[in-house]
């Protein structure tokens, strides 16, 4: 009996202990997302920040061709208008087919930039709209930008602001650092619209001097018409300055090195680097030099410049263990260190070999960053499903050797499991994206209305299995299921990496203590042959009374 009853005072007790465990489900839950709130407000997010604006005002649509009237289109983000004058912003750029080069300028045109009037709107308060007073307006210089994406029907933009004189003018732009270099950029192959914005802000947060991002629409004048382009990315670009790549001043002292260069395919065009690595092929790309530029890249600065960096590729790819451990006092190791980390976690496959920049001067040792170009990120590249059970980098150039050392893969996954519980967590992802595609409202429609057909037809990706064995899905019929597949994929690496990490870098390891225990073997079985016909002669000798 007294059994009996002890189960059924149990059974009783059954729904009570189960609401406490709801109840303190519940509390975990709000806790963690006022946690996550609380993280995101440290940092200087444009999705939080525009607190008065309303995302729900605007058209959801946009005629075709895109004419839309200026005295009705409203919307809640900073409003950018462009009028070249009913000149085309020309192409200059002609494709090599061949992956390891860029494309070339056409020789006929001298200079790819054309005038510009650029109006700015981004009032305080309410909407922005075409026939409101600007609150910046500018008469500068346009170009056509990008490499295959001049060639969408999207393009993207590079402007130049300049004074009344025609000097170049450093303005602030929506709360950024001023500067005269500004970017128009949104590709068309990110059906998200928000790939390059997440990636920027969460790597911004690991990686010093990551150019900034604001979210605006542009609108093309044309006498008195005006064409909707779309919802883009008005972002600072990588130079030397100060609110971007803060280094020092090159004054033409080759002793005092002062620069910032780009690894990616050998372009034509550009002020390209012969090292070590890149003239011997012993790793892909070649470096592009960026800064400094004109008469300050004078022979002895770039023939210095070339010798810096030889020297540590000699290290890194020496098959010499006491030469290639030098090169932890060569490089910013924990610049290289969160570049990979950041990429990995973002599923960036073409950083470090396409559009990785470094720079260095004498308070930098050589660093990797500022991070760069994130269209193909999250499972995006056309041409291959993404690869959710692996890492690139170990097969990367420099990280290619540097994942030879241990430590150095020690410290690789010290940083991600540390950044996975803040700023890489599921939780801060999520309410990130869902942060961002709320603060957008109808501007997704419009972009959707806009170019919604041309990202269908010409940008499809293809499904498929990866080479890890996961079937994906790459289906973007409707925006809410390329941001579900954006978190889904991303969620899915990270939980890999959480579990692998360590053990995928160490594959790494091992190859190469097999390779370095080979040589060993091979050299004392060396030295042991030549020993033994050593001790032969000498034996020989002495019966032969030459040795005595």
């Amino acid at each position: 009996m007294t059994k009996l009853l002890g189960d059924k005072k149990l059974n009783t007790s059954m729904p009570a202990l189960l609401f406490v465990v709801l109840i303190l489900a519940l509390f975990v839950h709000f806790f963690y997302s006022l946690r996550a709130d609380e993280e995101l407000k440290k940092y200087n997010f444009q999705h939080l920040n525009d607190k008065d604006a309303d995302p729900e005002i605007g058209p959801t649509e946009i005629p075709e061709g895109g004419i839309i009237d200026p005295e009705t289109f409203i919307t809640h983000l900073p409003l950018v208008v462009i009028d070249t004058n009913g000149v085309e912003v020309p192409n200059i750029y002609k494709s090599i087919d061949d992956n390891q080069t860029r494309g070339y300028a056409d020789p006929e045109v001298t200079d790819p930039y054309i005038p510009v009037h650029m109006y700015l709107v981004n009032n305080e308060k309410g909407g922005n709209r075409i026939t409101d007073t600007p609150g910046f307006k500018n008469t500068g210089k346009i170009k056509m930008r990008g490499n295959s994406s001049r060639h969408f029907e999207k393009k993207q933009y590079k402007i130049k602001l300049l004074d009344s004189k025609g000097n170049e003018l450093e303005a602030p732009l929506l709360g950024m650092e001023a500067d005269e270099d500004w970017i128009l950029c949104n590709s068309i192959l990110d059906a998200s619209y928000i790939r390059s914005y997440l990636a920027m802000n969460l790597g911004g947060i690991v990686m010093p001097f990551t150019p900034e991002v604001r979210f605006c629409e542009l609108v093309y004048r044309n006498g008195k018409s005006y064409e909707y382009k779309g919802l883009y990315l008005l972002m600072e670009s990588i130079k030397k300055g100060k609110g971007r790549v803060n280094i020092a001043t090159y004054k033409g002292n080759p002793g005092r090195l002062s620069y910032i260069v780009d690894r990616d395919r050998y372009d034509t065009t550009a002020k390209m680097l012969s090292t070590y690595a890149s003239d011997t092929q012993l790793c892909y790309g070649w470096f592009d030099l960026r800064y400094p530029k004109n008469e300050l890249a004078d022979e002895a600065t770039v023939h210095a410049i070339e010798k810096e960096i030889s020297e540590i590729e000699k290290v890194l790819y020496s098959d010499d263990p006491d030469m290639f451990k030098n090169y932890v006092g060569m490089i910013n190791v924990d610049s290289f260190i969160d570049y990979m980390v950041v990429n990995e976690f973002l599923m960036n496959y073409d950083a470090g070999e396409h559009s990785t920049y470094y720079y260095k001067d004498r308070s930098h040792r050589f660093s990797a960053g500022p991070i760069w170009d994130y269209d193909n990120c999250l499972d995006n590249y056309k041409n291959a499903v993404a690869g959710i059970s692996w890492m690139v980098f170990p097969s990367h150039p420099w990280y290619e050797r540097l994942t030879r050392d241990p430590d150095f893969n020690q410290k690789v996954a010290k940083r991600y499991h540390t950044l996975r519980k803040t700023v890489f967590s599921d939780r801060f992802v999520k309410e990130f994206v869902k942060g961002t595609t709320e603060y957008l409202g109808h501007a997704i429609d419009r972009e959707s209305s806009r170019w919604g057909e041309v990202y269908n037809e010409n940008h499809v990706l293809k499904s498929g299995e990866g080479d890890d064995g996961f079937i994906i899905y790459r289906a973007r019929d409707r925006y809410n299921e390329e941001i579900t597949r954006l978190i889904d994929v991303q969620q899915l690496h990270a939980k890999w990496l959480d579990a692998h990490i360590e053990d995928f870098l160490s594959e790494y390891e091992e190859k190469n203590e097999k390779k370095s225990g080979n040589a060993l073997y091979s050299a004392l079985a060396v030295i042991m042959i030549v020993s033994f016909f050593t001790s032969i002669i000498y034996v020989n000798r002495i019966k032969n009374g030459t040795i005595k």
